[in-house]
């Protein structure tokens, strides 16, 4: 499904989509890592805000994007972990 959005405003749609999507990952990584029962909430939290802003945008665009770990390999190093999984469509 095409957005009808022009290619200019399209691309800006896709870098706010990806990172909202990239955030959604961080926050939901970092939550399962807090040991702080209100941290933790906090985290989930945004990261359930952060996947909202992602599904918002990939309605108006009409496409999603398909996140792989080798996308996100250096992003979560400082905590030790490189398992980000998502297969979203």
């Amino acid at each position: 499904m095409e957005s009808g959005f022009s290619k200019d405003i399209s691309g800006i749609l896709n870098h706010f989509q990806k990172n909202e999507i990239t955030e959604h990952l961080i926050y939901e990584k970092l939550a399962e890592k807090e040991k702080d029962p209100h941290n933790k909430e906090v985290l989930g939290r945004s990261a359930g805000d952060e996947l909202k802003h992602y599904n918002i945008i990939k309605k108006l665009q009409g496409r999603s994007f398909r996140r792989t770990k080798e996308e996100y390999s250096g992003l979560l190093q400082w905590q030790g972990s490189s398992d980000l999984p998502l297969r979203s469509n």
